[in-house]
């Protein structure tokens, strides 16, 4: 009999065993990975990259900074000038360069999640 809740259905002999169960899934030819939620697991996983690859640019060049400033204050005294506010021209070329390869690194795990089958990891094993 179909179970409407779930759409899964058995099929049974005379004497009401099971002879087959079938999902939906298992009836359903399948109808694209991007129409099951994948397409947002594979943005999520890109997004976190480069969202992690910008934190961590930014904090690298916060912490270049903050490292020059100390061996101002350090070794001023020795006539070492720095000038740790001062930023360069290429640390905004240095900082895109850091989330695009950021982004970059984040594609090969989101491509393996992309065809991963998500039904056929969560189907119990017995």
């Amino acid at each position: 009999m179909p179970n409407i809740a779930t759409g899964d259905f058995e099929v049974r002999d005379n004497y009401g065993r099971v002879l087959k169960y079938v999902s939906p899934s298992a009836r359903l030819p399948r109808c694209g990975r991007w129409a099951r939620g994948a397409r947002a697991f594979f943005a999520i996983i890109l997004t976190e990259s480069a969202a992690l690859a910008t934190v961590g640019g930014v904090g690298g060049i916060v912490g270049g900074h903050l490292v020059a400033w100390l061996a101002g204050r350090l070794l001023g005294s020795s006539g070492l000038v720095t000038d740790p506010l001062r930023v360069d021209v290429f640390e905004p070329a240095v900082l895109a360069g850091i989330i695009a390869l950021g982004t970059l690194a984040g594609l090969l795990p989101a491509v393996l999640a992309y065809r991963t089958e998500v039904a056929e990891n969560l189907a119990p094993l017995s």
